[in-house]
């Protein structure tokens, strides 16, 4: 049996936010959004699910100037 290439336990996206306040800001979303499956390190967004994502790109609102999306299964950069 071979071992799966993706796990559960790893994210589906990363979002990296290129700003001094990003840990602040990023903490203040994962709190403003109660059900969501997300965990934040340093400027770091560490996204687990799909709606999750989804819920991020709609109530965004500190711009997308300085986002980077990374898609760990893929394992490419998507721009939005």
């Amino acid at each position: 049996m071979s071992t799966p290439i993706f796990r559960n336990s790893d994210a589906l996206y990363i979002i990296i936010f290129k700003n001094p306040n990003a840990n602040k800001l990023l903490q203040q979303w994962v709190a403003s959004n109660r059900y969501i499956q997300a965990r934040v390190d340093n400027n770091k967004l560490h996204i687990y699910d799909h709606n999750t994502f989804n819920l991020f790109s709609v109530t965004w609102a500190n711009g997308w100037g300085n986002i980077l999306v990374w898609d760990c299964y893929i394992k490419r950069h998507i721009y939005i």
